[in-house]
C-alpha cells in the first residue's frame, strides 16, 4: 500500500500546497529528486510490505504485555486525576502530563495490537485507545492509533472499502473539531496564502496539519531563506534540516538514513520486532508532514520497550522449549 510509504505522503503533500496556497511553486530539482528516490526505493519497499503482509498480524501475546496494558490504563487515570482534561477545559494540553509517565500514557496506541483473553476486553482496550489522544487533546497520538488501526486490518487482509470511505469524512471532521478545542480562534491569527476561502470549513484543519510543514519550506525554497511564514506555523519537515545541512541532495541522505535500513532490517523474527516497525513508519511519516519524529525521547522509550519486550519473549520461548518438550519427549 503506497499510503506506508512516507515519500509518497511527501509528494501528495507537495501537490496539496500547490492546489491550496498561492504564490508557491516547487523547485524542479527539489522534486525531480524526490521523485526518482520515490520510484528507486519503492520497488523495495512494495517487496519489503509484501513480505511483511506474509508475515501475519502481529498480536503482541503474553501476560507481560496484558500486564503493560494495564499500567498503561492506570498511568492515563492517574493524569486524567491530576490535571484533569484538555479536552474539557481542565488544563492546556501543552501542560498535561508528567515527564516520563506520559511516555507511557501516549503508548496507548499498543494496546490495539495487544491479544487478551476476552473480546468484550479487546473492545474495551480499543474503545480506550482511540479515546485517550481525544480526551487529552493529542493530535500525534490520534494519528498514530487511526494508524495502527488500518494497518492491523491491512495486516488481516481485510479491510471493509465502505466503512473506510465513511470515516474518512468523520475523521476530517474530528480533526476539525478537536483542533478548534485544541487551539480556539488560532485560524484567525494564522495568515496563510490559502488559494480558497477555507475559512469557514471544516477542510481547514487537516489542511493546515497535512501541509504546513511542506509550506515552510517550499516558502523558504522560494524566498530563498530561513524566515517563517507565520510564526504561529513553527513545523518543518524531517528531511528538511538534511536539506539545510546537505544542500537539495539532503533528500537523498534522509533516505539513505531513515528507510534503507528498514528494508534491509530482518523484522520477521518475532512479533515485537513487526510492531515495532509499524512504529518506525509512522514516525517516518509523521516527520514528513509535520516535524522531527526520529530523533525526540519517545521514540527511545518506544525502543527500549520493545526491546525489553522481545528479550522477555525470547527468554519465555527458550524456558518453554526447555522445559515443557523434554517432558513431551518423555512420555
Amino acid at each position: 500500500m503506497l499510503i506506508f510509504n512516507p515519500l509518497f505522503i511527501a509528494i501528495v503533500a507537495h501537490f496539496f500546497v500547490l492546489f491550496f496556497y498561492k504564490n508557491i511553486s516547487i523547485p524542479p530539482l527539489h522534486f525531480a529528486l524526490l521523485l526518482l528516490v520515490f520510484l528507486f526505493s519503492n520497488f523495495y519497499f512494495l517487496s519489503y510490505l509484501k513480505k511483511f503482509r506474509i508475515s501475519g498480524v502481529s498480536f503482541l501475546q503474553g501476560l507481560h504485555w496484558r500486564f503493560y496494558s494495564l499500567i498503561v490504563v492506570g498511568s492515563s487515570i492517574i493524569e486524567y486525576t491530576y490535571f484533569g482534561l484538555p479536552i474539557l477545559g481542565d488544563t492546556l494540553y501543552t501542560e498535561y502530563g508528567f515527564p516520563f509517565l506520559h511516555h507511557i500514557v501516549v503508548s496507548s496506541w499498543l494496546v490495539v495490537f495487544i491479544k487478551f483473553r476476552s473480546k468484550k476486553i479487546s473492545y474495551l482496550m480499543l474503545i480506550f485507545a482511540i479515546l485517550n489522544p481525544i480526551f487529552i487533546l493529542n493530535r500525534d497520538l490520534l494519528m498514530l492509533t487511526l494508524f495502527i488501526i488500518m494497518a492491523r486490518f491491512w495486516l488481516s487482509g481485510y479491510i471493509n472499502k465502505k466503512r473506510f470511505l465513511l470515516a474518512i469524512p468523520l475523521i476530517l471532521i474530528l480533526f476539525s473539531v478537536l483542533g478548534d478545542i485544541r487551539s480556539p480562534n488560532a485560524l484567525n491569527a494564522v495568515d496563510l496564502p490559502f488559494s480558497f476561502d477555507l475559512t469557514a470549513s471544516y477542510l481547514v484543519w487537516p489542511i493546515i496539519y497535512f501541509t504546513a510543514a511542506t509550506f515552510n519550506m517550499l516558502n523558504n525554497f522560494n524566498s530563498l531563506s530561513y524566515d517563517l511564514y507565520s510564526p504561529l506555523i513553527t513545523t518543518f519537515p524531517e528531511y528538511y534540516k538534511f536539506i539545510v545541512q546537505f544542500g537539495i541532495f539532503g533528500i537523498i541522505v534522509y533516505v539513505f538514513l531513515a528507510m534503507l535500513p528498514i528494508f534491509y532490517s530482518n523484522i520477521f523474527i518475532n512479533r515485537e520486532q513487526r510492531v515495532f516497525m509499524l512504529f518506525v513508519y509512522y514516525q517516518l511519516i509523521a516527520g514528513i508532514l509535520f516535524s522531527s519524529k526520529l530523533f525526540n525521547t519517545h521514540l527511545l522509550f518506544t525502543l527500549l520497550l520493545f526491546s525489553l519486550m522481545s528479550y522477555t519473549s525470547s527468554r519465555r520461548w527458550v524456558w518453554k522449549r526447555a522445559v515443557i518438550l523434554p517432558k513431551i519427549n518423555t512420555q
